[in-house]
């Protein structure tokens, strides 16, 4: 990744999680993606809420665009998340409480991440241990 890539944090619970891994999908609510810029080639990060576990780096695989699976999370309707991108990987990693470390995880209205935020979650998901989506967890 470039140092100088635009960052954006997508959230995600236990009931999320699997399908986003599975559709390489991540969504927002209309609310926070209104301001999606994302472009392909962009860093994602997906936190899960529940367990509090960060999941990295990603890279946009589209633009962000609206309803590009219109029947995806279907699972915790009336919750929509119409802004979308589609995203792939080549080495995932995973850090565990990772909210006692970057505090802005916890703000569940940041999408968009400054400079310096992409950089320290890239860096630090690159040095943690490795994750696979395939294996059930």
């Amino acid at each position: 990744f470039d140092q100088n890539i635009q960052g954006y944090l997508f959230l995600c619970t236990n009931q999320t999680q699997k399908e986003c891994f599975q559709k390489k999908l991540f969504g927002l609510t209309a609310n926070i993606g209104a301001g999606l810029s994302n472009k392909h080639r962009d860093a994602a990060f997906f936190y899960n809420i529940d367990s509090k576990t960060l999941f990295g780096p990603f890279r946009a695989a589209s633009e962000g665009k609206w309803n590009i699976d219109p029947t995806a999370w279907e699972n915790v309707r009336p919750l929509i998340f119409p802004a979308q991108v589609s995203v792939h990987w080549d080495r995932l990693h995973e850090i565990k409480t990772a909210y006692k470390k970057w505090k802005f995880l916890k703000d569940g209205n940041l999408c968009k991440l400054t400079l310096e935020q992409t950089n320290a979650l890239k860096d630090a998901l690159e040095e943690a241990s490795p994750y696979d989506p395939n294996i059930s967890q």
